[in-house]
């Protein structure tokens, strides 16, 4: 599907910091008085993301589409309908307790005809979502630092390579007049060895800036 392939696409470039997120988009149903929930838990690279994401994994014909998410210190949570503080707000508990960042969680409900009561909602709302979130494997989140590389044109092919083995994210490319500038996103652990790199290899004709 498009969300699957969008976020699927993106878990080897989530890059906010923290610990760890998932490996990738989990998925578990339960029921409860013959109401379904569907729980769907994504890695997600910004509130952008976990937004798209919500967009496209609901499903407008059920009852509710009720989610959360958390990316660094950013949170939100909706009920969609359900009463206040029964669906939003367990779901961000679920996601808070299990200890992942940079994760949307969407409960999806079809009322099966049985009144829950608030605390009946609250249970199955956050008990939905922590059951997803059991199943995720944990990938530990990069800290991704920015480097700005110049270098002669001549010199442009060997820039590229240094800057992708060393696990860069390419952010942006400018084109002056005698030399390429670009802009990578590089693993924390890896800016040593590629401005000792970018040095050597280039023979000092290269410019490594680390940006703020």
């Amino acid at each position: 599907s498009t969300v699957n392939a969008r976020l699927l696409s993106s878990e080897s470039r989530v890059h906010c910091p923290g610990s760890f997120t998932l490996e990738r988009i989990v998925t578990e149903t339960t029921e409860v008085k013959k109401s379904k929930f569907v729980a769907l838990a994504a890695p997600v690279d910004s509130v952008d993301e976990a937004m798209f994401f919500f967009k496209e994994a609901g499903d407008p014909k059920a009852s509710h589409n009720c989610w959360a998410y958390k990316v660094r210190q950013q949170y939100r949570f909706t009920d969609d309908g359900e009463p206040g503080g029964t669906a939003g707000q367990p779901i961000l508990k679920a996601l808070e307790s299990s200890g992942y960042d940079c994760v949307a969680v969407l409960v999806i409900r079809y009322f099966g005809g049985t009144e829950l009561g608030r605390g009946g909602l609250a249970r199955a709302y956050g008990n939905a979502a922590a059951a997803a979130l059991a199943l995720g494997k944990q990938r530990e989140l990069l800290v991704l630092q920015k480097v700005r590389l110049r270098a002669p044109y001549s010199a442009s092919g060997l820039l590229y390579k240094l800057a992708k083995d060393a696990g860069g994210i390419e952010v942006d490319e400018r084109y002056e007049t005698d030399a390429l500038v670009l802009e990578f996103l590089v693993p924390d652990s890896n800016l040593a060895a590629l401005e000792e790199n970018t040095q050597h290899a280039t023979k000092g004709e290269a410019t490594y800036e680390l940006i703020d």
